[in-house]
């Protein structure tokens, strides 16, 4: 496509060379899919269509293999073709959910590539990203993934700048955090294209008041997400939480928190019922079962990631807090998997 200036209703926007049209879109529905991660990317194309009255924006439903592909809540859907050399779409994009080592085959990362070369926009849905990562797909671009998944994605792609936002659209990559966080990115992509207005009417339509913005945060602020009241202990936690591999000592905590050590304990012990030490530690530990599921980087490594320098330490906290070592949660993953 031609460099050239493309008006909308509401704005005037550039278009760049790499900057295809979003019209025909070839949705890859990897095993054990987020199934509302899927509908909230059609439905906003489907009612764009019913306001236009044309079928303006078009859609497969692809996989691996021809058949029927199972979500993640146990559902079943049939793709209505599998992979080809010949697929021509203006997009594509890659749905998964859980699952993820049985839904990077071979086959479909080299389509995935063969499509990027083409030129095709390529993106991801939920923890899509992965796929584009292991596909060579995202080297120098900004992306984003699950929130669940970000830590263990940033480990193992340190090279790639992956994001905690809602969604990510960096020249021809597209990419989301999953769940409603499809339909933000979706009503963004329809208004690069037709402009705000429609884009209004189809969240009118899907009683989706509030439009986010793909800077947003995916997750609720600490004093939502745990029920807390008190400004200087929410300070306390969020410091913690961008502090995991390095970690803080308690006395910078409560000096970025604005009180005494022993006033940072009174307020751990009124509102979380544990020591602020206490509540670091199992937060790390947290965070390492997290890795430990999700990649396959060696125990040792994830230890220290989570600011454990000394393994023995690691193992020790890890079996106080889940009754169990490290080594053997590994072991559990494996054969498991995050179902």
């Amino acid at each position: 496509m031609n460099a050239g200036i493309k008006r909308t209703a509401g704005h005037t926007m550039r278009q760049g060379p790499d900057e295809r049209q979003f019209r025909t879109i070839g949705l890859y529905i990897a095993p054990q899919f987020s199934m509302i991660s899927l509908m909230c990317t059609i439905e906003p194309l489907r009612v764009a269509n019913e306001i236009l009255g044309k079928p303006l924006f078009k859609w497969e439903l692809i996989s691996k293999d021809v058949g029927r592909v199972q979500a993640v809540n146990g559902l079943d859907l049939m793709a209505h073709r599998a992979i080809s050399d010949d697929d021509s779409f203006d997009a594509v994009a890659v749905c998964a959910s859980y699952d993820l080592p049985n839904a990077c085959d071979p086959r479909v990362l080299a389509w995935l590539r063969r499509m990027a070369r083409r030129g095709v926009r390529t993106g991801a849905i939920d923890t899509g990203s992965y796929l584009l990562a292991k596909a060579g797909l995202l080297n120098g671009y900004r992306c984003t993934i699950h929130w669940q998944n970000l830590e263990s994605f940033r480990a193992e792609f340190p090279e790639i700048q992956a994001t905690s936002n809602l969604y990510e659209i960096d020249r021809n990559r597209f990419s989301c955090s999953g769940a409603t966080a499809a339909l933000d990115m979706m009503l963004h992509l329809i208004a690069l294209e037709h402009g705000t207005d429609l884009t209004m009417q189809v969240s009118e339509q899907l009683i989706y008041a509030r439009l986010r913005q793909e800077h947003n945060s995916q997750r609720s602020a600490v004093a939502h997400r745990l029920q807390i009241n008190d400004a200087k202990l929410c300070v306390a936690l969020s410091a913690m939480e961008q502090q995991i591999e390095s970690p803080l000592i308690i006395a910078d905590v409560a000096r970025l928190a604005g009180v005494t050590v022993r006033q940072l304990e009174r307020l751990f012990g009124e509102n979380l019922g544990c020591s602020p030490a206490r509540y670091y530690a199992d937060l790390r530990l947290n965070r390492a079962r997290t890795l430990l599921h999700q990649t396959s980087l060696p125990v040792i490594d994830v230890a220290a990631v989570c600011g454990f320098p000394s393994y023995a330490h690691f193992s020790r906290s890890y079996r106080r807090l889940f009754g169990h070592p490290p080594t053997a949660e590994r072991r559990r993953g494996h054969l498991e998997g995050r179902a």
